[in-house]
């Protein structure tokens, strides 16, 4: 298992892209919640969380990216994640949390959805 979470940022045709790589696990999830605690207050108006450079998420993983949920979308912003790998895609559909998350099989797809729908609206294709 490696300990490190690597964030990068972007911002895409006016949509904020974070995309974090490596392990999500409760050995990293500080490293996303670091961030999140400073990109909470004032979020951009729609971000997309890809999920293609994970390699590994483990239940605290998975509870990060519950807290960017209920942080960003308390805070009114759009929100989507995009390309979860298989093995994340598996687990966010075994737990259900692909019902209740908005997960999108492509950043673009994504980036549409948050822009385009109500923030947590009730049904997200994955």
């Amino acid at each position: 298992m490696s300990d490190t979470l690597r964030l990068d940022t972007a911002l895409e045709q006016g949509v904020f892209i974070l995309r974090p790589s490596g392990e999500l696990t409760w050995q990293t999830a500080s490293t996303l919640r670091a961030w999140l605690e400073g990109y909470a207050p004032a979020p951009a108006p729609i971000t997309v969380i890809d999920l293609s450079a994970i390699t590994f998420l483990d239940s605290t993983g998975i509870s990060a990216l519950l807290g960017i949920h209920t942080l960003l979308g308390g805070a009114g912003a759009g929100l989507a994640y995009a390309e979860p790998p298989p093995m994340c895609a598996r687990l966010l559909h075994i737990t259900g949390l692909a019902r209740y998350l908005p997960v999108y099989d492509t950043v673009q797809s994504a980036r549409l959805a948050a822009g385009t729908r109500a923030p947590f609206a009730g049904e997200h294709p994955a």
